[in-house]
C-alpha cells in the first residue's frame, strides 16, 4: 500500500471520527458552530496533505472549513472563517443554483458524485458530496471532496480532436497557416497537430534549427487558437533576471532607482492572448524558477510587489538548442522542460523538405523584386538543382538572404547562378582532396544495382529518387530534375507500361 492510499484511509477514519464529534457537539446548540469550526482544525495536517479539495458545509451552505487544496482549485486564500457560502465560491452565484451538489445532497440526504464544468472557475471538477448526521440522525451538513480534472478533460478533448484531424486530413482554418509557404507532408502534419491542440491552455514548445520558421509556427498556433487577446513575442536571450522580470511582469513605483511610476509587463499585454518566449534555452536559472511558477500556478509578482497577480495568457516557447543536453549539464530545469512540453512541435529543416525550395524561391524572388522595384527575373531549373544539393544550415532564412542578394545584383534575363554559387562556396568551402583510386569492387553504383547499371536503369533510379524527395509531387520533382512536368509525366507513364 502506497503513502497516498494510507493517507486516504486515514482521512476516511478521521472523517468518521469527526462526524461523531460533530453529533456530540450538536447537543449544545449554543456553542456547536464554534466547536465544529475549532474541532476540524485538529485534523488540519491530514486535510492539508491531501491534494483533493475538502470542504465542510453546514445546512445553510456556510463553508466552516476548507483545506489548502481549496486555495489552488478555487484560487482563493486559505479559509479561516466561516463567512463564505459554497455556492458563491463554487458557482459564483448569490443563491444555490440548480444542480448544486450541496442542494442535491441536503435534499436527498444521500451521497452524490458527478463531474461538472464550472464557468466561474473555468475548471472541470469531480465532486463527491456526503451528508453528515448528528446522533439523532438529523442532517447537519455536507462534506465535499473535490478534484480538479481540467487537465484530464482537456487531454481527452485534444486526443479526440487530433484523431479527427489526422483521419480527415482536412484543415478547418487554412488561413491560420497562410504565412507558411510549403507543400511538405511533414509540415501539413504539423498544421493538423496545431489545430488539434490550439484550443488548449497548456504551453507549446517549438523546437527547430535557426531559420526554420519557429516564430511563424508560433503565430499560427495563436491564430488557430481563436484567442481574442494580442500575440506578443519577446526574445529572452541576454536578459538577466531583473530585466526578465521587468520585461515580462512589470514593476511598481519605487521598485528600483528610476522606477518613477508603475509599469505593466508584457504578460499583461498578452492577457487573453499568447506570449511567445523566443530562445528560451538562454534563460537564467533564477528566471526559470519564475517562469515555472507562472506555468504551474498562473501567477507572477511584479518587481517591488509581494502581491501575486493572475495571468490567463497562453505561453509558447521556442528554442534552437538541444534542451536535453542542457538538462544533463544542469543549465536548464528538468521540471520546467516537462511543463513546457505539454505540446511539442519540432520544425523539420529545409533540407528535409526539398519540395518547398521551388515555392520559396518564387515567393522570395517576387518579394525582393517588389521591394527593389525591379522586374521579376526568370528562374532557371539549374538553380533549383543547385540549391537542392545544399545543406542550408540557416534554413529558410538563409535562402531568403541568398535570393535577396541575387536579385539585388540581377540586371536582366534569367537569375544568375553566380551569386548563389559564391554564397554556397563561402559557407561550405570544398576541401582539397586527392582523387580516389578507381576500385570496381567499391563502386557505389554496383552496390545499389548489384551490377553496373544501364542508362535506362540510371534514369529510372534518378526519377524515383526525385519523386521520393518531393513527396510524389510531379511539379517539384520535374524542377529538381531540370525538365518540364509534361516530360516527367511521359517518362512515368512509359515506365508504368513497361513495368
Amino acid at each position: 500500500m502506497n503513502d497516498n492510499e494510507k493517507t486516504k484511509e486515514q482521512l476516511i477514519k478521521e472523517l468518521e471520527a469527526m462526524r461523531q464529534l460533530v453529533s456530540d457537539m450538536e447537543k449544545d446548540h449554543s456553542r456547536s458552530d464554534d466547536l465544529i469550526f475549532q474541532s476540524v482544525y485538529s485534523w488540519e495536517d491530514t486535510f492539508n496533505n491531501i491534494t483533493d479539495m475538502i470542504t465542510v458545509h453546514d445546512k445553510d451552505y456556510n463553508i466552516i472549513h476548507a483545506n489548502k487544496a481549496a486555495e489552488k482549485i478555487l484560487g482563493l486564500p486559505f479559509l479561516k472563517s466561516k463567512t463564505a457560502k459554497c455556492y458563491d465560491l463554487y458557482h459564483g452565484e448569490s443563491t444555490p443554483p440548480k444542480g448544486c451538489p450541496s442542494c442535491e445532497c441536503l435534499k436527498t440526504e444521500k451521497p452524490v458524485a458527478f463531474e461538472k464544468f464550472e464557468p466561474h472557475l473555468n475548471k472541470f471538477l469531480e465532486i463527491r458530496a456526503m451528508p453528515q448526521f448528528d446522533s439523532k440522525n438529523q442532517l447537519i451538513g455536507v462534506i465535499h471532496i473535490v478534484r480538479d480534472i481540467t487537465e484530464r478533460k482537456q487531454m481527452e478533448e485534444e486526443i479526440t480532436s487530433l484523431k479527427k484531424h489526422l483521419l480527415s486530413g482536412e484543415l478547418e482554418n487554412e488561413g491560420a497557416f497562410s504565412s507558411i509557404i510549403t507543400r511538405s507532408k511533414k509540415m501539413r502534419a504539423i498544421f493538423q497537430y496545431i489545430e488539434a491542440v490550439a484550443k488548449s491552455q497548456k504551453p507549446v514548445f517549438i523546437t527547430g534549427e535557426t531559420g526554420a520558421g519557429k516564430e511563424l509556427v508560433a503565430r499560427s498556433v495563436h491564430l488557430a487558437s481563436g484567442l481574442k487577446g494580442e500575440y506578443i513575442a519577446v526574445n529572452v536571450a541576454g536578459l538577466d533576471d531583473t530585466m526578465f522580470s521587468d520585461t515580462l511582469f512589470g514593476h511598481k513605483k519605487g521598485a528600483f532607482t528610476g522606477a518613477e511610476k508603475d509599469r505593466e509587463g508584457l504578460i499583461v499585454r498578452a492577457s487573453g492572448g499568447t506570449l511567445l518566449l523566443d530562445e528560451i534555452g538562454d534563460l537564467s536559472k533564477s528566471s526559470q524558477v519564475k517562469l515555472l511558477r507562472l506555468l504551474e500556478e498562473r501567477i507572477y509578482y511584479p518587481l517591488g510587489s509581494d502581491t501575486p497577480e493572475k495571468s490567463n495568457a497562453r505561453i509558447i516557447a521556442c528554442s534552437n538548442q538541444d534542451i536535453q543536453e542542457q538538462i544533463e549539464k544542469g543549465t536548464f530545469r528538468n521540471d520546467l522542460y516537462y511543463r513546457l512540453c505539454a505540446h511539442h512541435i519540432h520544425i523539420p529543416p529545409l533540407r528535409e523538405r526539398l519540395q518547398d525550395i521551388p515555392l520559396l524561391l518564387d515567393h522570395f524572388i517576387e518579394e525582393s523584386s517588389k521591394t527593389m522595384q525591379k522586374k521579376t527575373p526568370v528562374l532557371s531549373p539549374e538553380l533549383v538543382t543547385l540549391l537542392s544539393n545544399y545543406h542550408f544550415p540557416g534554413n529558410v532564412r538563409e535562402l531568403q538572404a541568398m535570393v535577396h542578394d541575387a536579385v539585388a545584383q540581377h540586371i536582366s534575363g534569367k537569375l544568375s547562378l553566380d551569386s548563389f554559387k559564391g554564397f554556397i562556396k563561402q559557407r561550405r568551402p570544398m576541401p582539397e582532396t586527392e582523387p580516389l583510386p578507381i576500385d570496381e569492387n567499391s563502386s557505389s553504383l554496383k552496390n545499389i544495382f548489384g551490377h553496373f547499371p544501364t542508362l535506362k536503369e540510371m534514369e529510372d533510379h534518378i526519377i524515383a529518387e526525385a519523386m521520393k524527395c518531393c513527396d510524389d509531387n510531379q511539379g517539384s520533382a520535374a524542377t529538381l530534375l531540370g525538365i518540364t512536368r509534361q516530360a516527367l509525366n511521359q517518362r512515368l507513364k512509359k515506365k508504368s507500361k513497361t513495368s
